[in-house]
């Protein structure tokens, strides 16, 4: 019988009374270790990655600015190519734009005979720290309004510091009990080596729901992670897509499915209340994620597939950019299917924060954690391609990469793409004063058309599909002013992460991760689960969570530690 009910009356037949089960389940990671081996490493020592990664975009700079003074013809070839290159990636985002994220491709294919949409259960895990509980709220009501063939189970996974996780979880259940098949939650106390944030929570709910299924087929259990600070759009069709590649693919290829919708940024306010350098903020992400081949913040595919490439690394910082290099590391068929839907991750914001204030808690709890994050996984990567005995295990021994050539090139587009990131906007000012090439000019003027006709037409999108959250674009000119403002927001990006790699780099300070000298208690000396995490009373206060896993106690209420949502957040 299926999991998700329970027998009432009769005896497990066909005549059998069934009733969904409503009441939350707790479900837990086991205290020996996850069922299948953990592939993931550590960096608690910044300064490598961080003094390479300064060294080596720092070096691309200067080379061009000393060409700008010696060699201006060098200079001009440099700029000429880096400029090809970006308007090369800007037009491949507007071809998936206009052609790859279309809801047709997918919802008129032919379903194969193997399995049916009613045989997919889809497992909803939404990442909940210190958001407020409204948050929560909302996103459960957008994943219950879902229309779809197969089974719904809503799973919750709260940090240890979510002392009032009960009361949350029962309001849920309260509310939207009635619309899922199952409600699970899950509790997570940060682990030595594991980072603070949603890698590690990730990580936690598939390793949880692994292990409540493992006598339960999953080869047709999609998982699929949502941040609490995100919506989904009013058409609601999401599932619907996800359901239909999966029909339509072949079955050896659905472990390496990732599903990828329409990723969007903003603050859910009317533009009259947004803060301007949010907008610009906005704008330029929005525009500039279609080049991406994996969905950022939103990670979906197979259980199964997950579970075999080792899972969300814990104890690394870009959470969704591994487990799409995980997946063509080690999997025959790792593919992206590009959907039409779109989900919008809610970004503070407000007319009363100024422009300063703004700066500093997206650049230092935001951008840096991004950017690093790329960084620490690209630096993972090409240690795991070339020299993976060098790799300092969280848990289990590397496995050889299997299609080295495809990580390989996935991995240097990676690269290419931090190149435009740090190195085009610190360089293109100082090929627009000194290159006089008429070639060059052209190029900035195509390139420029490009990126604002991809930036009006992404962002007119995102205001119409999430109207219903409250964005609406109010005032034509502060829309004008924040297209203006996003080459700023670009050298600022450029400027700020360069001057945090060389301070993390001299500081020898990790961003995010946990301090790896400090031994927290296990159950056995090879477990990285303390045993409190797996059969502690689910009434245990968060502070002897936090007590017993060796870290640091946060003071404050939860109102107070609301602060920390920039940084949880994906």
């Amino acid at each position: 019988k299926p999991f998700w009910l329970k027998i009432i009356s009769g005896s497990p037949g066909e005549n059998a009374i069934k009733q969904p089960m409503v009441d939350p389940i707790r479900i837990r990671a086991p205290a020996d270790g996850p069922l299948s081996p953990v592939v993931a490493a550590v960096y608690p020592d910044a300064r490598g990655p961080c003094l390479t990664a300064f060294c080596f975009w720092g070096s691309f700079v200067l080379f061009n600015w000393a060409a700008a003074i010696w060699r201006p013809e060098v200079l001009a070839r440099v700029v000429i190519i880096s400029g090809s290159i970006m308007v090369v990636m800007n037009y491949v985002s507007a071809w998936h734009w206009f052609f790859s994220h279309n809801r047709w491709r997918y919802l008129s294919s032919q379903s194969l005979d193997d399995v049916k949409a009613e045989d997919i259960t889809h497992v909803l895990s939404i990442l909940h720290s210190s958001e407020p509980a409204e948050q929560l709220y909302s996103l459960v009501n957008d994943l219950k309004e879902l229309p779809c063939e197969g089974k719904k189970i809503l799973l919750i996974g709260f940090e240890a510091t979510s002392v009032d996780y009960r009361d949350r979880v029962d309001a849920v259940a309260r509310m939207h009990g009635d619309d899922f098949h199952e409600i699970w939650y899950s509790v997570h106390t940060l682990q030595k080596g594991e980072i603070v944030g949603t890698a590690s929570n990730h990580y936690e709910t598939q390793v949880a729901a692994q292990t409540h299924l493992k006598d339960w087929d999953t080869s047709n259990v999609i998982f699929s992670k949502f941040d609490t600070n995100m919506r989904l759009d009013n058409d609601r069709m999401l599932l619907r897509e996800i359901e239909a590649v999966w029909c339509s693919v072949d079955p050896d290829v659905r472990k390496g499915i990732t599903f990828m919708p329409n990723m969007a940024w903003s603050s859910g306010l009317p533009d009259a209340q947004r803060n301007l350098c949010e907008m610009s903020s906005c704008y330029l992400l929005n525009a500039s994620l279609c080049c991406l081949p994996y969905s950022v913040a939103f990670v979906s595919g197979s259980l199964a597939g997950l579970c075999q490439v080792g899972y969300t690394p814990p104890s690394l910082l870009g959470e969704d950019d591994l487990v799409f290099s995980k997946k063509r590391a080690l999997l025959g068929h790792a593919s992206t299917y590009r959907l039409a839907s779109s989900i919008l991750k809610i970004m503070p914001s407000g007319t009363l924060t100024t422009e300063l204030n703004w700066w500093s808690e997206y650049f230092e709890k935001k951008q840096k954690r991004w950017l690093m994050g790329q960084n620490e996984k690209e630096h993972y990567m090409f240690t795991w391609i070339f020299c993976r005995r060098r790799l300092r295990d969280f848990r289990n021994p590397h496995p050889p990469v299997s299609n080295r050539l495809s990580s390989l090139v996935s991995t240097l587009l990676c690269t290419m793409r931090m190149y435009i990131t740090l190195v085009w906007p610190l360089i293109s000012p100082v090929g627009a004063r000194y290159v006089k090439d008429p070639t060059y000019l052209r190029l900035a003027l195509f390139g420029l058309a490009g990126c604002t006709a991809m930036q009006i037409a992404t962002n007119a999108r995102v205001y119409r599909a999430f109207r219903h959250v409250g964005l609406e674009p109010q005032d034509t000119w502060r829309c004008v002013l924040a297209l203006l403002g996003t080459p700023m927001m670009s050298t600022m990006t450029a400027v700020f992460t360069m001057w945090s790699f060389l301070k993390h780099g001299l500081l020898n300070k990790p961003v995010g991760h946990a301090d790896w000298k400090v031994e927290a208690p296990r159950s056995n000396k090879d477990s990285n689960y303390s045993e409190s995490n797996s059969t502690s009373d689910p009434e245990t206060p968060a502070s002897d969570c936090l007590e017993a896993s060796g870290m640091p106690l946060l003071a404050g209420s939860p109102g107070q530690l609301s602060s920390l949502n920039f940084a949880l957040g994906a």
